[in-house]
């Protein structure tokens, strides 16, 4: 067998990996299973939840300590939400959480390949992945500032506090791990940000830090 084929074998094993999940979503659907399918997934976001998460982050995980290729955790923080439903209705918090879903299945779009997503409670997100394109949060939060607000801009902008935690597969860690390293060094990143839900008339679809 040649390198080439090992390669794509090699690349192919998350891709399996990960869609044993996605197997057992859809027996789950057609036996009519709906608590199997809202443990593992977020009812608005169709994103992973916190148990689907790690369920799927360890399997990655597993694949990338074998491959010895790194991986990166990133926890986001869906900013003023609670006040949001308050002032502005849950109606509007609930575009804001999809929205978030969108974002990140546009950030990462080899989801279910090579990443993992998931909404880990009502505000709280997170992705693993072995890309290192978007594993900075200067990064994210750039890409987060040039994303149009979905239904006008009647809508408040994307605000995200971002924490980022690296899998070094020499010295492995456990998904528990870097999510916990993650949300840390998130609400690190939370203390520095204003404590407002609109900021000064930002331009349409932009939003500052």
């Amino acid at each position: 067998m040649d390198t080439g084929s090992v390669q794509r074998s090699a690349e192919g094993t998350p891709r399996t990996r990960n869609s044993e999940l996605a197997g057992e979503l859809r027996a789950a659907a057609l036996e009519g299973d709906d608590v199997r399918v809202t443990q593992l997934l977020s009812d608005l976001t169709g994103l992973f939840n916190r148990r689907g998460f790690v369920q799927s982050g360890t399997r990655l995980l597993d694949v990338a300590s074998r491959d010895v290729r790194a991986a990166h955790l990133i926890y986001f923080d869906l900013n003023h939400l609670e006040r949001i439903n308050q002032t502005l209705g849950r109606a509007t918090g609930d575009v804001m959480i999809r929205q978030m879903g969108n974002f990140m299945r546009d950030l990462f779009p080899s989801y279910g390949v090579y990443e993992v997503l998931g909404r880990l409670s009502g505000d709280e997100f997170a992705t693993l992945t072995t890309s290192p394109q978007y594993a900075s949060r200067g990064a994210i939060l750039l890409r987060a500032a040039r994303t149009p607000q979905e239904g006008g801009t009647d809508l408040p902008p994307l605000s995200l506090s971002v924490g980022v935690a690296h899998f070094n597969p020499h010295r492995p860690l456990s998904i528990d791990k870097l999510l916990e390293s993650a949300e840390q060094a998130m609400y690190e990143h939370k203390k520095g940000l204003p404590d407002r839900v609109v900021r000064d008339d930002p331009p349409p679809g932009l939003t500052r830090f």
